[in-house]
């Protein structure tokens, strides 16, 4: 299972969009932690789209009026269980689907 964290300094711009969208498929990314997105939360649902359209979100829109912390998983390859989401951190329980 491959799990990337990444400081993105704002997730707003197309090209950060498009340099993210990279990284995830070059490496094969399973789990992204994104860092300082800076995105306001009308904006989150296109952007969770634009970025990483095939991949599931938790974020700390409910805690921040930005939401700074994302994290990131392909459906597909893992689930995962919220366990808490804070201002600074989203805590998570995860299961890849091929390991019993």
């Amino acid at each position: 299972m491959n799990i990337v964290a990444r400081n993105t300094r704002g997730l707003n711009d197309p090209l950060k969009h498009i340099e993210v969208r990279n990284i995830a498929q070059k490496y094969n990314i399973h789990i992204l932690g994104l860092l300082e997105n800076k995105v306001r939360g009308d904006n989150i649902s296109e952007l969770e789209k634009a970025v990483l359209p095939n991949y599931s979100f938790f974020h700390n829109s409910e805690h921040d009026e930005v939401a700074r912390v994302w994290f990131c998983w392909k459906p597909e390859e893992v689930n995962c269980n919220l366990v808490s989401i804070h201002h600074q951190a989203i805590t998570c329980s995860v299961k890849h689907k091929d390991i019993d």
